[in-house]
């Protein structure tokens, strides 16, 4: 009987040292797997982790709008943003309008993967100058600086070829920091403001 128990003991022992080497090497494969997941994020598209996007409605109401992207996270983007309105004029030349502006803008992409289908955040800091020159002698000319504050939700949809289409809906606060007293009744305001950028 003595040597029945022994024996016995002994097999316990042994199943509980073969349990735990289990345990240690399912352990060390649930680390690695762990640490692989945590890895660098993925660049943008195809290598890259710099994407230009530009806006085509912007374009069509006579605006120049772009932004490079560079991307500083899995989930994060920044990047310069400019715009130019382009010159042009109304009433046989009466009146001629141009516009300037830059400033940054940074996106947060809700997947956590700015290579995956995701709703977006976005918002932007940006200082602009509008001239106006009114008559066909330009005896009269306005200026005005403005810093233009907003913020937008959205969706982006990523393609293979590295090509990118977002559409979202923002609000935007332009305040008056400069420039001509006249018209000072258009700054001010918080007017919604649609975005599509390629």
């Amino acid at each position: 009987p003595e040597e029945s128990e022994i024996k016995m003991k002994q097999k316990i022992r042994k199943q509980i040292l073969v349990a735990m080497a289990v345990g240690m090497i399912q352990s060390a494969q649930a680390n690695q797997q762990s640490s692989m997941t945590n890895e660098a994020p993925q660049p943008l598209q195809s290598g890259r982790t710099v994407n230009l996007r530009v806006s085509p409605l912007t374009t069509l109401l006579g605006k120049f709008a772009g932004q490079v992207e560079f991307q500083i996270d899995k989930a994060w983007t920044i990047g310069p943003a400019v715009s130019a309105g382009f010159p042009f004029t109304w009433v046989g030349g009466a009146l001629g309008l141009r516009t300037v502006g830059g400033g940054i803008k940074s996106h947060y992409y809700l997947a956590e993967n700015v290579l995956t289908d995701s709703f977006y955040i976005g918002n932007e800091l940006a200082v602009s100058t509008i001239w106006i020159e009114t008559e066909k002698a330009k005896a009269k000319s306005y200026h005005w600086e403005f810093l233009d504050v907003g913020g937008e939700f959205g969706y982006r949809w990523n393609f293979t070829t590295g090509f990118n289409l977002s559409a979202g809906l923002g609000l935007n606060y332009s305040g008056k920091i400069g420039g001509s007293k006249d018209l000072d009744m258009l700054f001010g305001k918080i007017v919604v403001q649609p975005s599509i950028q390629l």
